[in-house]
């Protein structure tokens, strides 16, 4: 492999970090931040870092897989991380920042001295227009490459068509499976 193909699947592999980072985000506010592999030996009782600091590593990693990975792939490459589906991680992270669960003075549960794991701690308007920035640049990306929402004039057939339709024109990343024949035994 060349180093700049070396540096896409890094940039891949941060994405898809950056994803999974997102994911707990939501679901459990501040996680702990794992930069490297755990040896047997090393201590395994990291402590969750606070949401804010959770937020600005999903961030990190967007920024940093954005700087690398190609706008779009060809077809023979369906499937694999581009920049927009970068950019909507990255705009889906803000928006549940911006969201009141989070963006608050208070937290929806009192969790005593570790109430930064699941709050703000200030309700800040600012994560709104952080968020609506980060949608906006996935829209401008979309525009850009050929990606849009499907839009015959009958709601019900765009609904079924938009999942039920692989590789229509709303699908910024998906799994593309080449094979003929599966075992799942």
């Amino acid at each position: 492999m060349s180093q700049s193909e070396k540096d896409v699947i890094k940039a891949e592999a941060t994405a898809l970090i950056a994803y999974r980072y997102m994911g707990m985000f939501y679901r459990y506010g501040g996680v702990p931040k794992v930069t490297k592999t755990f040896e047997a030996s090393d201590d395994l009782t990291a402590g969750r870092e606070t949401l804010e600091n959770t937020l600005k590593y999903i961030l990190e990693l967007c920024d940093e897989a954005l700087a690398v990975l190609p706008a779009k792939w060809d077809a023979a490459n369906t499937g694999r991380m581009t920049q927009g589906a970068v950019l909507a991680i990255k705009a889906r992270a803000l928006m549940y920042a911006a969201r009141p669960l989070f963006n608050s003075a208070k937290p929806y549960l009192d969790n005593g001295e570790n109430n930064n794991l699941i709050c703000f701690g200030t309700a800040d308007k600012e994560r709104w227009s952080d968020a609506i920035d980060a949608n906006e640049a996935v829209l401008t990306w979309a525009a850009a490459n050929g990606v849009a929402l499907i839009n015959t004039g009958d709601a019900f057939v765009d609904y079924a068509t938009a999942p039920s339709t692989p590789a229509n024109k709303e699908i910024i990343l998906a799994f593309k499976n080449n094979s003929t024949a599966q075992d799942y035994s």
